[in-house]
């Protein structure tokens, strides 16, 4: 059912995965609240450890407390999902990514 979403999301994979910025990365913005700035490293924590569902609630809670601008948090969100089996959702997720960041703005964190 899900074999037609492996192949584009094994390519979007690679692509991020190889991709690099054309010019030098600028210093990650530090900026962001800190209380979003907590909620994701929470996420990252969660996802580490399997809990998949927690770490997506976790990287919501980010985007909704300040780190909307933050690139990473949106693949972690993507990534999260495809472990989850959403494809779907992680396929729109990947999209939206893609839409909303330049590749040298992805790549600079």
């Amino acid at each position: 059912m899900f074999r037609g979403h492996r192949r584009p999301l094994a390519f979007l994979a690679l692509a991020l995965a190889f991709a690099t910025p054309r010019h030098a990365p600028t210093q990650e913005r530090s900026d962001y609240p800190p209380e979003a700035r907590r909620r994701y490293e929470e996420g990252v924590e969660l996802q580490a450890r399997g809990k998949y569902q927690e770490a997506l609630q976790a990287y919501d809670d980010a985007i909704r407390l300040g780190l909307q601008a933050y690139p990473r948090v949106h693949l972690k969100r993507a990534t999260s999902q495809l472990d989850l089996k959403q494809y779907d959702k992680a396929i729109a997720e990947y999209t939206r990514f893609l839409e909303q960041f330049s590749l040298e703005e992805s790549c600079r964190y």
